[in-house]
């Protein structure tokens, strides 16, 4: 199985059978319209329809994933690295999550309306990669580099209004059960191969509360 579009009554109705309260990236369903009493008549139907699919079974008594649906779904639930991919161009703005399991599977899960979708990027745990074939641009090949201080990045890079994208990517990591922001950059594609990225400089004391941030901008113009 190399993608899955599962429901937000569907996936938290699983997330319930499974000892949570909620799946990640669902934000509403069901569950919040309808009084508790009903739940777990809910929760019984929508796993039923599930089984029906193929997506769960039964094993000693238990739901459980069935291999396939587990390999796009266990790295969105208990992967301990996932990418937040936040994109806005002219034909409007996107957002995903790219996640990458314990068993190597990197998966990326996107929301439209009610639907959810799960799709198989690769099996080698290289989210690197995944990311580059989604088309996100990592840090301009052969650019220029300069750190800068300031407390707004957009101080560092052209009016908004010449942006012919944009691209934000934050990769969390689990530490300790708690999500963490560990890393971040903003892509800025101004159009016939100017790019400019910035990210905080590898040596910006984020300790210090009086420092003045330090950006390093790297920057691409076309030839």
């Amino acid at each position: 199985m190399t993608w899955l579009i599962a429901t937000a009554d569907e996936l938290d109705a699983l997330a319930r059978r499974l000892g949570a309260d909620r799946f990640p990236g669902v934000t509403r369903s069901v569950f919040d319209e309808l009084p508790a009493e009903r739940h777990p008549l809910l929760t019984g139907r929508f796993v039923a329809t599930l089984a029906a699919r193929g997506l769960v079974v039964e094993d000693g008594g238990r739901v459980v994933l069935a291999p396939g649906a587990a390999a796009l779904l266990d790295p969105v639930v208990t992967g301990p690295v996932r990418y937040v991919v936040d994109r806005e161009d002219t034909t409007g703005a996107d957002s995903s999550v790219v996640a990458v399991g314990r068993r190597g599977h990197v998966v990326r899960h996107r929301v439209s309306g009610d639907l959810h979708r799960f799709d198989l990027l690769g099996t080698d745990g290289d989210a690197d990669a995944a990311l580059a074939a989604l088309g996100v641009p990592a840090g301009p090949a052969g650019a220029v580099t300069r750190a800068v201080p300031g407390r707004r990045v957009t101080d560092h890079l052209s009016p908004a209004e010449r942006w012919h994208s944009i691209t934000v990517v934050r990769r969390v990591e689990e530490v300790a059960g708690d999500a963490t922001a560990v890393s971040w950059r903003v892509t800025v594609d101004l159009g016939d191969g100017d790019v400019r990225t910035v990210e905080p400089a590898a040596d910006d004391d984020t300790l210090d509360p009086d420092a003045e941030p330090l950006f390093t901008l790297l920057g691409r113009r076309p030839a």
